[in-house]
């Protein structure tokens, strides 16, 4: 789960006990998607993580906006949106993404 300032927590027994992940960044974390051992999480001004679940590294993405959600399938192709109809997108399981222009 991810929220305010930065947090960032884990559980593996079902929510019995839950560890809290360093990730380094003060903005709030809005959304995460979860395949295997990577996450990716995004958030306030654009602030996007990824990497091992037990240690996500923040990356900057070309934009400011809020990225209110992340998705990742396990072939590769993603999405990340946010704010005034930012929509970017990967074919590489987040190593590099390209942002949609909305005409």
């Amino acid at each position: 789960a991810v929220g305010g300032h930065g947090q960032m927590v884990m559980t593996d027994d079902g929510g019995e006990s839950w560890t809290e992940i360093k990730t380094g960044v003060e903005d709030n974390l809005l959304s995460m998607d979860l395949l295997g051992d990577k996450v990716w999480i995004t958030g306030l001004n654009g602030t996007y993580l990824e990497g091992p679940v037990t240690a996500p590294k923040a990356r900057f993405l070309d934009t400011y906006v809020w990225l209110n959600g992340v998705q990742v399938t396990a072939s590769g192709f993603g999405a990340a949106v946010g704010r005034e109809g930012t929509i970017l997108v990967t074919k590489d399981q987040g190593t590099s993404w390209v942002q949609l222009k909305i005409q």
